[in-house]
């Protein structure tokens, strides 16, 4: 059990701790990390756990879910700051463990408002713990999964992190992220955003630390930053505050775009917190609104049997084609490199067809790929085209 609360304390960061990468391991349908250590100061790339140990150690640690003790009795009074983290020692011992936290400790003192859970088989108990910049070092050496906690109610400023992604829509969207910065939520949105094949647009994020329960709002200026862009941002504004799961984003839709800015402005504020320049290369080429309706206005002249075939048998012809990389060179200038190189590393051939067709969003580019099917699956569209 942990010993007895004693008074938290505020001391500087060491420099002296050397960054070290985790062993993975999978067990029990988990991502688990696994380090063997000798005497010194180590930092694990992976998570930001701090280990300090006078002899050879060897440990296993894993993050889970707030989601599992969401519900004991006085978490209703707490917050997570950070992970929760289930560490278990394997051989020797350690001399302190430092888990990461993403609280700002320039503001007003926070120390007696800072707890750490300690999750046991009985229950869960609360430690005070001594603070540094980004961690809290533990005061005892009972280990169990544990994780920072900040008292509800009590204001503070967090580290945070702006996360861009350009999604595969047939318009220049954006999906941008206002998080903690905590590598479980970061992941979270990440895979949010793998499975719709969105890219990264890689921006520095805020340099200050921003304000909880404040609402912010995301504005779109032009290259000058003279005037707003057409675009629509959805929410209007969003709460900063932790969120364990699906984490909150708003989304950008910019009509016609050239470079333009992205600011985050807190409520009843005149100045922006963050800023972000979108330059066009950071961003796949699209054509704006008005030439994409001059094109579906000409398209709606021609008739396009061969769009509504792939249409039509888009099941089959994820199944069913095997000569995925010719017809995806027939369409590589018309999907551009990036969407092409997509194409090709999706795997399977029937993933690499899924891929395929999902970039393919007007009349124009589904009669071009019936038209590259005419030519390497001739007997399959004759197939599909004359069932017996």
């Amino acid at each position: 059990m942990p010993g007895n609360v004693t008074s938290s304390i505020l001391f500087q960061d060491s420099d002296e701790w050397e960054l070290i990468e985790p062993s993975v391991i999978s067990e029990d349908a988990q991502t688990k990390y696994r380090l063997e250590l000798t005497a010194g100061l180590y930092e694990c790339s992976t998570t930001g756990l701090r280990i300090e140990c006078s002899r050879e150690v060897q440990l296993k640690y894993h993050i889970c879910d707030w989601e599992c003790v969401a519900d004991f009795p006085g978490m209703e009074h707490f917050t997570p700051c950070g992970p929760l983290m289930d560490i278990a020692v394997i051989s020797g011992k350690l001399k302190a463990v430092y888990l990461p936290h993403f609280l700002c400790l320039g503001g007003s003192p926070i120390n007696d408002e800072v707890r750490v859970v300690h999750v046991e088989e009985s229950g869960i108990s609360f430690e005070k713990c001594t603070l540094t910049r980004f961690h809290a070092k533990l005061l005892n050496h009972y280990f169990s999964p544990k994780g920072v906690l900040l008292r509800i109610g009590f204001p503070v400023n967090y580290h945070c992190e702006t996360l861009i992604y350009e999604t595969q829509k047939s318009y220049l969207t954006l999906h941008v992220y206002l998080i903690p910065s905590e590598k479980k939520l970061i992941e979270a949105a990440e895979n949010n955003e793998i499975k719709s094949k969105s890219k990264l647009i890689s921006k520095p994020g805020p340099v200050s630390s921003l304000k909880t329960k404040t609402w912010y709002s995301l504005m779109t200026l032009d290259e000058n930053k003279q005037s707003a862009c057409n675009s629509e941002v959805q929410p209007k504004q969003l709460e900063l505050k932790y969120k364990h799961i699906n984490p909150d984003f708003y989304e950008v839709f910019v009509a016609d775009p050239n470079d333009f800015h992205l600011q985050l402005m807190p409520q009843h504020h005149s100045e922006g917190v963050w800023e972000a320049k979108i330059r066009q290369g950071d961003y796949s080429q699209r054509v704006s609104s008005a030439e994409a309706e001059a094109e579906q206005k000409q398209e709606g002249c021609i008739n396009y049997n061969g769009a509504e075939f792939v249409e039509k048998h888009r099941t089959e012809l994820i199944s069913r084609v095997s000569l995925v990389e010719p017809i995806a060179d027939d369409m590589r200038d018309l999907i551009k490199e990036e969407k092409y190189t997509i194409v090709l590393n999706s795997g399977t051939r029937q993933s690499q067809m899924r891929a395929l067709l999902d970039f393919l969003t007007t009349p124009k580019l589904k009669e071009k790929l019936y038209q590259s099917l005419l030519e390497h699956e001739h007997a399959l569209v004759n197939d599909l085209e004359n069932p017996e």
